[in-house]
C-alpha cells in the first residue's frame, strides 16, 4: 500500500495548467462531435442564474491605485529618484531613461537619454543609481548589457548628467568600471550603501536549466551569483575604482576583492533601510522556491547548493563561508518570480513601519514580512493585484511606489474597501450554484460539461471539466487575426471554469473513485482567479481551500506497487 501525499492548490496553481487545457483545441460540449454543433448547442442552453462566486474570499487588506495617471511607459525596470531633485527617474528596459516632475497631473516625461540610441550594442537597461554627493558632481551609475542575445556582457558606467531642467545625460561622459558575463540571470541592480559604497548586485550567468552551469555561485574567483562592493570615489591599479578594504576577501587567493556575499541565484532588486543600514533583495529561485534575504558581510546564501530550503547539488563545491538560509522562503504555490522592495519608514501606514515589503512578477502578490530578535517573526500578504510588479519605487518621504511592467504604470498601496461580496464569496462547493446536486456531481442549469482534445495526465487522477457562463452570454474569439488551434478567446466577466480531479483508492478499481479536488477559475475584471475545494469524507461536498494550499495524504492500493 502507498501512502500518496497530495498536495491541494492554493491561488494560481491551476490558472495556466486549466486555460492551456482548454485552448488545446475544440470543446466539445456534451460530447458533440463537432465545433458548430457545440455552439449551437451553447446556444440552446439555458440561462444560467444561480452564480454566486463574486468578489474574493479573504480579500488581502490593501489594494493598488494609480498614480501619475497621465503617464505610461515602456517595459519600465527601475524607478528611483536622485538625492536633492524633485523629479522622478525611470529606465525602460531597451534602453531609454526618462524623467519627470513629481506632479500627480504630469503629461509627459522627459528624455535624459537613449542608451541603445547612443552606444552600439546596447540591449537592456537593469539598473541605476544615483552617486550620494549627486548635488555637487551630477554622478549617475547605471547597470546595461551590451552584446547580441547571450553574447555579450552587463556592465556598470558612470555617466553626467547636467545641471540644466529637465536634466540630460551626456553619452560621451562614460567611464566603464566593470563588467561580467551575461546569459540569463544578470542581477544589475545598483544602490548606495549609508557608506557611501556602491553596492551592484549579479546573477549566475545561465539561462534557467540545468540549474547553474558555470557553478558561479560557490565559486569567488567569478563576480557572478554576487553582491559587489566598490569605492567609487578613488582609483587604484589601474582600475576606476578602489576595493574597500573591509571587504570580506580581500587578499584571499583566487577570489575577486570586489565580492561582498555572494551564492545568489538571479538577485532581482535590492535596497537598504534607511534607520538600521541593513541590505534586503529578493532572488529568483529555480524550480520549488523564492526567496528573501537580509545580506551580511561575506555571506553565503546557497545557491546552487540550495535553492531556498532544497538541496540541488549537495555534493558540490562550497564556498569558504558557511550557507545562511533566506529570512523568507516562498513555495511556489505564492511566488514564482519574487521582485525586492523596500523595509518601510513613511507615514502614512504606521502599522507597517519595519516591515520589508516586497512582491511577485507572476502571482502579483505583495508581502510584508518583520524581523524580531534577528529572527524572522512573520509574513502577512498585503495586496493580491493585477499588476506584473517588476520594481518597486521610494520617494524622499519614504512611501512606497509598485512598478506594473505590462501596462508602464506606477501605483501606491491603499486600505482595501470592505466589499460585501469579498464577505459573501461561497466556503462551500455548494454554494456556488455550479451544482445542482454537489454529492452527485450534478451541474446546475446551464452549466457544461465539456472534455479537451489533450488531458494532462495526473498520475492516474481522472478530470470532469465544467463551464459555466452567466445567464446567456456566450464565448467568443477575439479579433486577433490569429488562426489554428491555439485560439484567443473571450469570456463574459464571471464565467467560471472548473475541473474536479478523482482517484481511486485501489488502482483500476473505479468502484473506489473518491473525488479529492474541485477546481474553479473565475473570470472578474478582466483576470483569471484560480481557487480550490476540498472534497469532504463522505463526498457530500468540498471546502474553501486557503489560497497557499493545503497537504493530504491518501493511501492507494495498486497490485503493481505491493
Amino acid at each position: 500500500m502507498n501512502a500518496l501525499p497530495v498536495r491541494i492548490a492554493g491561488l494560481s496553481l491551476f490558472l495556466l495548467a486549466a486555460l492551456a487545457a482548454m485552448m488545446c483545441g475544440p470543446v466539445q460540449a456534451w460530447a458533440q462531435p463537432s465545433v458548430g454543433d457545440s455552439v449551437n448547442h451553447f446556444k440552446q442552453r439555458p440561462p444560467w442564474t444561480k452564480s454566486k462566486i463574486r468578489g474574493i474570499p479573504n480579500p488581502p487588506p490593501y489594494q493598488t491605485e494609480r498614480v501619475y495617471p497621465h503617464l505610461q511607459f515602456e517595459k519600465p525596470v527601475v524607478l528611483t529618484k536622485a538625492p536633492g531633485s524633485r523629479r522622478w527617474f525611470v529606465a525602460e528596459l531597451a534602453g531609454r531613461i526618462v524623467s519627470f516632475p513629481d506632479d500627480p497631473e504630469c503629461q509627459k516625461p522627459d528624455l535624459l537619454i537613449d542608451l541603445a540610441e547612443e552606444i552600439e550594442g546596447v540591449q537592456h537597461v537593469y539598473g541605476m543609481a544615483f552617486h550620494p554627493n549627486y548635488e555637487q558632481n551630477h554622478f549617475v551609475y547605471i547597470c546595461y548589457l551590451a552584446g547580441k542575445g547571450f553574447q555579450g556582457d552587463a556592465r556598470v558606467s558612470r555617466f553626467k548628467v547636467s545641471n540644466t531642467s529637465p536634466p540630460r545625460c551626456d553619452a560621451t561622459s562614460e567611464c566603464l568600471l566593470l563588467k561580467w558575463e551575461t546569459g540569463g540571470h544578470n542581477g544589475g541592480c545598483l544602490e548606495f550603501g549609508p557608506d557611501g559604497y556602491l553596492y551592484i548586485s549579479t546573477g549566475d550567468g545561465a539561462s534557467p536549466s540545468p540549474p547553474d552551469p558555470y557553478r558561479a555561485g560557490q565559486n569567488l574567483a567569478d563576480l557572478r551569483s554576487s553582491i559587489l562592493r566598490i569605492d567609487v570615489d578613488h582609483s587604484e591599479h589601474g582600475q576606476p575604482y578602489r576595493i574597500p578594504p573591509d571587504n570580506p576577501f580581500v587578499g584571499q587567493a583566487d577570489a575577486r576583492p570586489e565580492i561582498w556575499a555572494y551564492g545568489l541565484r538571479n538577485p532581482w532588486r535590492m535596497n537598504f533601510d534607511p534607520v538600521t543600514g541593513d541590505l534586503w533583495l529578493g532572488d529568483v529561485g529555480w524550480e520549488s522556491w523564492e526567496m528573501v534575504h537580509r545580506i551580511k558581510r561575506g555571506g553565503n546564501y546557497g545557491w546552487s547548493v540550495m535553492e531556498g530550503p532544497l538541496p540541488i547539488y549537495p555534493e558540490g563545491m562550497r564556498g569558504p563561508t558557511p550557507i545562511s538560509p533566506p529570512v523568507v522562503a516562498l513555495p511556489r504555490s505564492q511566488s514564482t518570480s519574487v521582485t525586492g522592495g523596500f523595509v518601510y519608514r513613511g507615514t502614512k501606514f504606521p502599522e507597517l513601519v519595519g516591515a520589508y515589503i516586497f512582491g511577485d512578477y507572476d502571482t502579483r502578490r505583495v508581502w510584508a514580512t518583520w524581523i524580531q530578535d534577528e529572527q524572522h517573526a512573520s509574513t502577512q500578504e498585503l495586496a493580491a493585484t493585477d499588476l506584473r510588479l517588476i520594481t518597486f519605487g521610494q520617494d524622499e518621504r519614504h512611501e512606497l511606489y509598485l512598478v506594473d511592467y505590462d501596462h508602464g504604470t506606477l501605483h501606491q498601496l491603499v486600505p482595501r474597501a470592505t466589499d460585501t461580496e469579498d464577505q459573501a464569496f461561497p466556503q462551500t462547493l455548494s454554494q456556488t450554484g455550479l451544482f445542482a446536486s454537489t454529492r452527485d456531481h450534478l451541474p446546475a442549469a446551464g452549466v457544461i460539461p465539456f472534455s479537451v482534445n489533450v488531458s494532462q495526465w495526473a498520475d492516474h487522477a481522472t478530470a470532469e471539466r465544467l463551464i459555466a457562463l452567466p445567464n446567456d452570454t456566450m464565448v467568443s474569439q477575439a479579433s486577433t487575426g490569429k488562426s489554428g488551434p491555439l485560439q484567443q478567446w473571450e469570456f463574459p466577466e464571471n464565467s467560471v471554469l472548473v475541473r474536479t480531479f478523482s482517484l481511486e483508492m485501489r488502482h483500476q478499481d473505479q468502484s473506489t473513485r473518491r473525488r479529492i479536488e474541485t477546481q474553479i477559475l473565475h473570470h472578474q475584471a478582466g483576470e483569471w482567479r484560480g481557487y480550490s475545494y476540498r472534497w469532504n469524507d463522505d463526498q457530500s461536498d468540498a471546502t474553501l481551500v486557503a489560497a497557499d494550499g493545503e497537504q493530504m495524504r491518501l493511501s492507494i492500493s495498486d497490485p503493481q506497487a505491493p
